[in-house]
């Protein structure tokens, strides 16, 4: 790339930033490493609806997906090879169906009251009540929950979602962003790219699930082995080796 060609591309970047309002590390921006492969190229819609999740409600369709990835989330199974691309496909899809029943689950299932009330913690930037709604309960693919990750998220995509978190609920498109939010924004990108599937685990529920959580039991460990037996699936299905680090 010539030097005027990277001022542009550095100019373009910024004012994506600012439009975006990313204070941290915004995915949409990548001068360099970009697959020319989209990565519905690897997972047609039938194979979404028939393979990867059979049964999945009408909630949650190929279509919403492929809108929710793209800007600001550019990144996502687009860097590296192919195989790279599939394997972050791989990992994605496994975690989405494990944390919602094969995309058949919008909201945390058998959450009562007070479960709905215990996703709420002491923050003065993303205030929440233990006392009456909004509730911050597990919403969309990836399960988002508790204040903090509703109004970061919320922040990030520019939605309501402190205010209003039925906004998960009411769109695909944003429910699916919610969950690659999560996804970029808590190292899983990256873990799966460094060929680490296990740590995408542990981003996700490790305190109950991984060796080292402080709630860790046989029951979590047996959830951990269920993502790790859908992801060395969807690799297979995929054509591309899973790698070994797939437990934690």
């Amino acid at each position: 790339m010539a030097s005027g060609d990277h001022v542009v591309v550095a100019l373009a970047a910024l004012i994506l930033s600012v439009a975006h309002g990313a204070s941290a590390r915004d995915w949409s921006i990548v001068e360099d490493g970009l697959s020319a492969n989209h990565w519905s190229s690897f997972v047609s819609q039938e194979a979404f609806d028939r393979t990867f999740f059979p049964g999945h409600i009408g909630f949650y369709n190929y279509d919403s997906l492929k809108a929710a990835t793209g800007a600001p989330f550019g990144a996502f199974a687009m860097q590296g090879g192919p195989d790279d691309q599939k394997r972050e496909l791989a990992a994605f899809f496994a975690q989405i169906k494990h944390e919602s029943g094969g995309l058949t689950q919008q909201f945390e299932q058998n959450c009562n009251e007070e479960c709905k009330k215990s996703y709420c913690a002491p923050s003065d930037r993303y205030p929440c009540s233990r006392d009456h709604p909004p509730y911050y309960m597990g919403r969309g693919p990836i399960q988002l929950s508790w204040n903090y990750n509703y109004g970061a998220c919320g922040d990030y995509l520019g939605k309501a979602l402190l205010r209003d978190p039925g906004l998960i609920s009411n769109s695909a498109v944003t429910a699916f962003q919610t969950a690659l939010w999560f996804w970029m924004q808590n190292g899983c990108h990256d873990s799966i790219r460094s060929g680490n599937f296990g740590a995408t685990t542990r981003a996700i529920n490790g305190d109950l699930e991984c060796r080292s959580g402080s709630h860790w039991s046989e029951q979590g460990r047996q959830q951990m082995l269920a993502r790790a037996g859908y992801y060395r699936t969807f690799c297979r299905e995929l054509g591309v080796d899973p790698g070994n680090n797939l437990e934690c």
